[in-house]
């Protein structure tokens, strides 16, 4: 079922009222590190065509991934009755030094509620935010290797994190390959199904903190 603009605006309008008692506090780590456009290799890294916004059922990597990450593992957090959206990205990194490949990931979780009985979700906008950004995300997923190294090397994470030669010389000889973006929503149950932005509000204080979801083969929903 496709949304014609004129109805995917009132229903993100009609919802945006209903949305008001459910709005949560969700904070986001905040980056300490330069963006990634400053490393190339970051900014070059390219998606998997698996992880596709738009078709979610060809997304089955993404279901697998989870699994076996840090967002797998908090995506069982799920409360009952209530869907938790996780969303983000991952990469491996081979880090030539030490000849060691890490996995890295970056992401966030929230809830979300179902509207209609066909897929529909809603959801704080913030919390797709890091799928929707793949710029950004890679940013995060940067911050999280430094930290990592930091802690292979007994390494002052605040003092590498200000020392800007220190940090293009990582992003300068690190290999970060295999991304993948992350769009999973754990159902009570705790079948995982990919999702789809239908539509997104501005995160925090710059507009509506509101993102409408779609997943497809809902059995459960309202």
């Amino acid at each position: 079922m496709e949304l014609s603009s004129s109805t995917g605006s009132s229903m993100f309008n009609t919802i945006q009222q209903q949305f008001k008692a459910f709005l949560v506090a969700s904070a986001v780590v905040s980056s300490v590190i330069p963006p990634c456009s400053a490393f190339p290799a970051y900014a070059k890294l390219s998606t998997k065509s698996t992880a596709v916004q738009t078709q979610p059922e060809q997304i089955p990597q993404a279901t697998k991934l989870a699994k076996s990450t840090k967002l797998g593992k908090l995506a069982k957090s799920t409360q009952p009755a209530v869907p938790r959206i996780v969303a983000g990205c991952s990469a491996k990194v081979y880090w030539s030094d030490n000849k060691k490949t890490y996995v890295v990931t970056a992401g966030t979780s929230g809830s979300g509620y179902f509207v209609t009985a066909n897929g529909y979700i809603v959801t704080n906008a913030h919390v797709t935010e890091l799928f929707e950004k793949k710029n950004q995300c890679m940013e995060r997923l940067f911050e999280n290797f430094v930290m990592q190294l930091a802690q292979d090397y007994n390494l002052s994470l605040d003092k590498l994190s200000q020392d800007s030669d220190a940090l293009k010389f990582i992003a300068e000889h690190s290999q970060p390959k295999e991304f993948e973006q992350i769009n999973l929503v754990i159902l009570p149950n705790g079948d995982k199904l990919p999702f789809a932005v239908i539509a997104s509000g501005a995160p925090f204080d710059r507009g509506k903190d509101i993102a409408i979801l779609k997943v497809k083969m809902i059995k459960i929903a309202p």
